[in-house]
């Protein structure tokens, strides 16, 4: 009769323990990629914004020079600084009886709807 001992390897499991550390470290540069791409998205769409800003100031200051440069149009310094009055015969047009219509609010939501009281009236 032979006698046979049965080998158990003492490696089970590693295998997958280096899996797993392998897809941990993709997730991680996975993530880190995903990261540094939406930064250049946010920094380029930031860049553009800082441009448009640029060329709407430089275009106001072409403008104002063409105004300031024109001989026809000669402002009154003090009447616009002072606050000029309305021009004459202007009447202001009557409130609305009722307080007229609800205002839209500055945030572009419609005003709330008119409810009446819970109370009786």
């Amino acid at each position: 009769m032979s006698s046979r001992v049965l080998r158990v390897p003492r490696d089970t499991g590693t295998v997958l323990v280096v899996v797993m550390l392998v897809m941990i470290t993709l997730l991680g540069l996975g993530l880190t990629g995903l990261f540094l791409t939406n930064s250049a998205v946010r920094m380029s769409t930031n860049i553009n914004f800082r441009n448009q800003a640029l060329v709407v100031a430089e275009a106001g200051l072409e403008r104002a020079q063409q105004v300031l440069n024109d001989p026809s149009r000669v402002p009154n310094i003090p009447a616009l600084l002072a606050g000029s009055p309305p021009p004459p015969g202007h009447v202001p047009p009557p409130p609305p009886p009722g307080g007229g219509p609800p205002r839209a609010r500055r945030d572009g939501h419609p005003p709330p709807a008119q409810r009446s009281p819970p109370w009786p009236t």
